[in-house]
């Protein structure tokens, strides 16, 4: 088999990559960790082996995790005679394409072309070593399966390399038609096999034969239950007849032991009449001495009740005292208390009194205060608003004098300017006006339209300004137009008159503010009602102060001041406490003399009553003593008590009598033996009636049995059983006859393993000489594995070489089976990221293994370090981005 190309979409990290590879020779696809190299190796065994219905995990578990695809495969494969292309999409609209090419068109999907490349696999490829030759990803230490391969292409391949079957197309050899025949008569592990039918054919007949002996045997029993049953019943009909005799007598013998059993019970009631008679008689007896004893016993309660009432007397005189005197101290506690806290109150008053002048004084103050801010404020608010001279205005006015002055300034520029300097005290006319200049004095003039400079006497000159200034004059003009409009409209004469006002302004709404300040400190806030609540304040304390002085004691003088009179309503306040704590102790002492009262005068008025009580009891007991001796006098009852114990002692001893007698008889074994007699009758009945049922059906069983033709059906059923007891002898013969001659070839074909174990030998020790030097030599076992290397005469076991040579050993074994099976087609080697263990002389020698097993079989290389494989001889490099 030759895996041309492959391509994966939507398989784990790939979105989608296609990749070919060289028919023969080696493949090297080189890509770093997680582009998807291992993906293909995985895919190629999903593709093969899993439905595209399939929601196995190890499907579920390639499908991309970052969009919602099913993931695909496609490959091209040259198989034997076949070329085809197969694709696969799993989980996501599922879908199975086949289209092959050769040896003639087929175009398949679904399931169809699913079974289709396992039929063309199967007939073209062996699967057991396509899996063998493979190394996954962290595998590259073990060993190849080579022994599960060996019965396929690989073994015919050996045998083809020892000369045990010619050259050429193999043909069906003895040994595999002797184990095809094995495989039809016995399982793999040496259990038979299709002799089931047989044996359950010999089995049912058997059960078919058991069943009739059975049913006959069943007859034979019948016949002799039917006269074991008759025999039975003949013996329980002749004993049934003495024991109904018997039961007679007993029958008679418990109507007598009746009789005696009515008799008792006639004289035992008398007895307990008499009993219950001589009872009464005891009970008046005993009541008439019971009320004597309670009468008594209640005169002398009397008399205890009486001496308790005589006795509380003087104890309830003393509390009666006790309690009079507790009321009086109480009274004079609780006068001194009233008194002490008056005094309290009044002093208290005293206090709140100042308080509330004091607070009123000092609320007519704010009051006033406050009336004078709001003056002032009304004062401030009528200067802001009489001067007209804001900020705006202010600012506009001086806006307009600056536009003045830069007017007058560009108007000087503007004109011609004359500068006279005397060279000696001189005295010169300007425009007529003499002016007076010292020696070196100077006196600058501007021309506005004309200037006339004059020394009399000595000269006179004219100077004339130009026409450029007519523009600026205008300017001028209506700057200083602009200035009186503006102070106009604010009612001042010029810029330092606004200034003035301005001042004053913003004098006026300081003030007006600090006034608003000052009304809202003195409200307490600014909030509505502050005014109100002052009022109210102002006038709760003149209610407070109004009328005092005159509804107050005159007697006792006003304090000084507050203080003082803090210090004597505390000593009123702890006046009046000490008198209520002498209060509460008056109390305690009243309420414990009146509880005492009480507790004696209620034991006294108890002690009365009781003794009323005992006193009523008393005239009641004598009374109805009196009443019941008057009618059954004491010796009445003791007579009538004597006759009822004779009474009741004659009937006693006749119902002993008549209980002796009836002991005598044994009435409880007369009656448990007429019980049982009666079971044991009616127990022979019931038995004789079940065994007329059981006759009458083991007659009527051997009449169907007589019918049915048991001995015939017999007879047919051992001739059924022998002959399918001679089909399974003639089956077990021929099956036994074809495990001798499988085992006689397996054992012959054994023998001749060990033949070619050694073609495989000399194709790893041929490579090996390029890896390891040409001194050495493997050991190979019946199962195809490497058991151990020599070099240089050294002979070290596999499991003891080191990690790298064991990686290099397990790639040169899968690299020669390649070799070996290439001549009927092979199976790719692919190996995924081996040699990581090798050094770079090794990698070298490897490179040229590698590159002789390309020359004869397809092997594909993945792998994230292309160093490893650089020294491949003429392989195909593929790099994955």
């Amino acid at each position: 088999m030759r895996i041309l190309r492959i391509r994966l979409r939507n398989f784990r990290g790939v979105e989608d990559r296609e990749v070919s590879f060289a028919r023969d020779g080696v493949t090297v696809v080189i890509g770093p960790n997680e582009v998807g190299k291992s993906s293909m190796a995985e895919a190629l065994d999903l593709l093969f082996s899993q439905l595209d219905s399939t929601t196995k995990a190890e499907v579920k578990a390639v499908k991309p995790v970052d969009r919602d695809a099913g993931p695909e495969v496609e490959v091209d494969v040259e198989t034997g005679p076949y070329a085809f292309t197969y694709r696969k999409r799993f989980l996501r609209a599922s879908e199975t394409v086949l289209q092959i090419t050769r040896p003639r068109p087929e175009s398949l999907t679904g399931r169809q072309a699913h079974e289709r490349v396992e039929q063309i696999l199967a007939e073209t490829m062996d699967a057991t070593l396509w899996k063998a030759l493979r190394i996954r990803q962290g595998e590259g230490l073990g060993q190849a399966a080579l022994g599960e391969a060996a019965s396929g292409s690989l073994g015919q391949a050996l045998d083809r390399a020892a000369g045990t079957v010619p050259e050429g197309p193999v043909e069906t050899t003895l040994f595999d038609r002797a184990r095809t025949e094995y495989d039809l008569y016995w399982t793999p592990t040496g259990k038979s096999k299709g002799d089931w039918p047989l044996r359950e054919a010999v089995n049912q007949q058997q059960a078919v034969l058991d069943g009739l002996e059975q049913q006959l045997r069943a007859v034979a029993a019948d016949v002799e239950r039917d006269a074991d049953l008759m025999a039975e019943r003949a013996r329980l009909v002749e004993a049934k007849g003495p024991e109904e005799a018997r039961v007679a007598e007993l029958e008679a013998r418990w109507r007598a032991i009746e009789g005696l059993v009515r008799n008792l019970e006639r004289l035992e009631a008398a007895e307990s009449a008499a009993r219950v008679t001589a009872e009464r008689a005891a009970e008046a007896c005993l009541g008439r001495d019971a009320a004597v004893r309670e009468l008594v016993a209640s005169v002398g309660e009397r008399d205890r009740q009486r001496a308790a009432v005589e006795a509380a007397a003087p104890s309830l005189a003393s509390a009666r005292a006790r309690c009079e005197v507790a009321g009086a101290r109480l009274a004079e506690a609780r006068a001194a208390r009233e008194t002490a806290e008056a005094a309290g109150r009044s002093a208290r008053g005293d206090v709140e009194f100042l308080r509330a002048r004091q607070a009123l004084a000092e609320l007519t103050d704010r009051r006033a205060s406050l009336a004078a801010a709001r003056a002032a404020l009304a004062d401030a608010e009528a200067a802001a608003g009489s001067t007209p001279v804001d900020e705006a205005a202010l600012e506009a006015i001086r806006a307009a004098d600056r536009e003045l002055q830069v007017a007058h300034a560009l108007l000087e520029a503007g004109r011609p300017s004359v500068v006279v300097t005397a060279l000696r005290d001189v005295t010169v006319l300007l425009d007529g006006a003499p002016v007076a200049l010292p020696l070196g004095g100077a006196e600058r003039r501007s021309v506005e339209a004309r200037l006339v400079v004059e020394v009399p006497g000595l000269l006179r000159m004219e100077v004339a300004a130009g026409a450029g200034d007519a523009a600026v004059a205008e300017r001028v003009e209506t700057a200083e137009r602009g200035l009186r409009d503006v102070c106009r409209r604010v009612g001042v004469g010029d810029l330092a008159a606004a200034e003035t006002a301005a001042v004053a302004r913003r004098e006026a709404l300081a003030a007006r503010t600090e006034q608003r300040r000052r009304i809202v400190e003195l409200l307490g806030g600014d909030e509505p009602g502050r005014a109100e609540q002052l009022e109210a304040r102002i006038a709760l304390a003149e209610r407070r102060t109004s009328g005092y002085l005159e509804a107050r004691d005159a007697e006792s003088p006003m304090p000084g001041d507050e203080e003082a009179a803090t210090g004597r309503a505390d000593l009123a306040e702890a006046a009046a406490d000490a008198a209520r704590t002498s209060e509460a102790a008056a109390e305690r002492e009243d309420r414990a003399a009146r509880d005492r009262l009480v507790e004696l005068d209620g034991a006294a008025r108890e002690a009365a009553v009781r003794l009323d009580i005992a006193e009523a009891d008393v005239a009641a007991r004598e009374q109805a003593l009196h009443g019941a001796r008057e009618a059954v006098p004491d010796a009445t009852l003791a007579d009538a008590r004597a006759a009822a114990t004779a009474a009741l002692d004659a009937a006693g001893r006749e119902a002993a009598e008549a209980r002796a007698a009836l002991e005598s008889e044994g009435p409880d074994a007369a009656k448990a033996l007429l019980d049982n007699a009666r079971l044991v009758v009616d127990g022979m009945a019931e038995r004789l009636r079940g065994l007329e049922i059981s006759q009458a059906e083991v007659r009527a069983r051997l009449r169907d049995h007589g019918e049915d033709g048991l001995a015939e059906r017999r007879d047919q059923a051992v001739t059924a059983r022998d002959a399918a007891a001679a089909e399974l002898a003639r089956w077990t013969q021929r099956a036994d006859a074809r495990r001798r001659l499988y085992e006689a070839l397996k054992t012959a074909r054994d023998e001749a393993h060990l033949a070619y174990v050694g073609p495989l030998r000399d194709k790893i020790t041929s490579l090996g000489k390029v890896v390891f030097g040409p001194t050495v030599a493997v050991e190979v076992g019946d199962d195809l594995r490497v058991r151990s290397r020599t070099l240089d005469g050294r002979t070290v076991p596999f499991e003891s070489l080191s990690v790298g040579a064991r990686e290099q050993l397990g790639v040169m074994t899968r690299l020669a089976c390649a070799m070996l099976v290439a001549q009927d087609g092979g199976v790719p080697v692919m190996l995924d990221d081996t040699l990581g263990f090798s050094d770079p002389r090794r990698l070298e020698a490897m490179g040229a293994v590698l590159a002789l097993a390309g020359a004869s079989c397809q092997v594909i290389v993945l792998t994230c370090y292309p160093d490893r494989y650089r020294q491949v001889g003429g392989a195909r490099s593929i790099t994955l981005s």
